[in-house]
């Protein structure tokens, strides 16, 4: 007997046939589709090309006058090998995420097949392939990301034939700080410090997933890069997410942006006060939560300096000049490093006016007096006076302003010698009293 693939020629067998014989046939038995057996010559030959698989038993007989004998053969045509998905479609081209299991995916072998193997490409690691009972079969966790391409091949005596296919295995994604500090403290309307988060993996995209930014900073992704910038207009504590997007685990990192308000000076009353008078304690204070450091400057020395930390104590307020002197404090608080705006109040020191000296003057009785005249080297405001004298002598005994032109009045036998005392006050601040006669 002989075996041969499905359409392939079979090498011709040949029974001689001697004695009495006259012919031979196939009398027992078949041959296959495509094979004949035919006698001539004395020759019964057993010829063509099988288009039938199977074992085909066959027996053949002389045919003649007197005793008549026969001889069997075996012809075994194999068929070709074949194979084809038996898992669902779509299952030989799947993509899963990395540490999941793939769903299995199964090859029916026929035909002539007696196994199957893979014999291109490769499977990630975590997933492997095996025969039995007629069927091969993919299936595993991958623990390895990438695109495999793979080609599953039968094995067999005759053709066989392969089946390709493609797993892809997608990372987790990835997600870290590249630059900038994740929690920062700044001040407000003060830029923060620029934080990038690089993403990787499956990672197409990354958000802020929970907690909020503050007013005027905001998030963007671009280029593989989840950037936070901007310059806050919001004070507070902001606690933020940032997550990734993609087909697989999407990690997350937590920041912190801290806002500190930037505090102001409560309003300070204006005050005004004599040279050498007593000027009272200047207190700050701010609404602003925490706790507060104060540094003050002062346009002029009015008797507490021109700088200082702090609450200006009391003191004597001075101004040796002719001219007022009004002193513009400027005051910032600062708490937690974050300096305020300015705050401004005036402190007003007048200067102790002073009269200029008068001269003397001698009159007879009942003559003409020329008024008196009373002035003041101060400057920067209006001196006023006011004047006593010690006896009546035409422009009696006290009075405001100047001395108007009098007739001279002394009806006793001794001269009269008036003494004038003159008083200057400016601003509410009395002078030191001159004395003329």
């Amino acid at each position: 007997g002989q075996t041969v693939c499905i359409n392939n020629a079979i090498n011709n067998i040949n029974y001689t046939v001697g004695g009495g014989a006259t012919s031979a046939s196939i009398t027992a038995g078949a041959l296959p589709n495509g094979v004949t057996g035919s006698f001539n010559g004395g020759v019964f030959t057993i010829t063509g090309t099988p288009t039938q698989s199977g074992n085909f038993s066959y027996t053949v007989t002389t045919a003649g006058p007197c005793n008549n004998v026969s001889l069997s053969g075996t012809i075994t045509v194999n068929d070709n090998s074949t194979i084809n998905l038996s898992s669902a479609i779509g299952t030989n081209a799947q993509t899963v995420c990395i540490n999941n299991a793939i769903t299995s995916i199964t090859y029916v072998v026929g035909g002539g097949g007696t196994s199957a193997s893979l014999t291109a490409g490769t499977l990630p690691t975590g997933v492997t392939g095996s025969f039995s009972s007629g069927v091969f079969t993919i299936s595993g966790t991958p623990t390895q990301s990438g695109t495999f391409p793979y080609t599953v091949t039968t094995v067999g005596p005759c053709n066989n034939v392969s089946l390709s296919g493609t797993i892809t295995v997608n990372a987790d994604a990835t997600i870290s700080l590249s630059s900038g500090p994740g929690t920062q403290t700044v001040c407000i309307n003060t830029g923060i410090i620029p934080v990038a988060y690089t993403i990787g993996g499956s990672a197409t995209n990354a958000s802020i997933t929970a907690g909020a930014l503050p007013t005027g900073v905001t998030g963007s992704f671009s280029g593989g890069v989840f950037t936070i910038s901007g310059t806050p207009t919001q004070s507070g504590i902001f606690n933020f997410t940032v997550t990734t997007a993609g087909p697989c685990a999407n990690p997350s990192v937590n920041g912190t942006i801290t806002v500190n308000p930037t505090p102001v000076v409560n309003a300070i009353s204006n005050a005004s006060y004599c040279n050498n008078s007593a000027g009272a304690a200047i207190s700050f204070s701010t609404s602003t939560p925490g706790t507060a450091t104060y540094n003050w400057s002062s346009s002029a020395n009015v008797g507490f300096g021109t700088s200082g930390t702090g609450n200006i104590p009391s003191f004597t307020a001075t101004n040796n000049s002719n001219s007022v002197i009004t002193a513009t404090v400027s005051v910032t608080a600062t708490i937690n490093g974050c300096p305020g705006a300015l705050t401004t109040f005036n402190i007003t020191v007048n200067p102790s006016p002073v009269v200029n000296p008068v001269s003397n003057l001698n009159y007879c009785n009942n003559g003409a007096g020329a008024g008196v005249s009373f002035s003041s080297p101060i400057t920067g405001g209006t001196v006023n006076y006011t004047w006593t004298s010690s006896v009546n002598v035409g422009f009696g005994l006290n009075g405001n302003g100047s001395i108007g032109s009098f007739t001279a009045i002394n009806n006793s036998f001794n001269p009269l010698v008036a003494t004038v005392t003159v008083t200057p006050s400016l601003n509410g601040c009395t002078g030191i009293p001159k004395i003329g006669r």
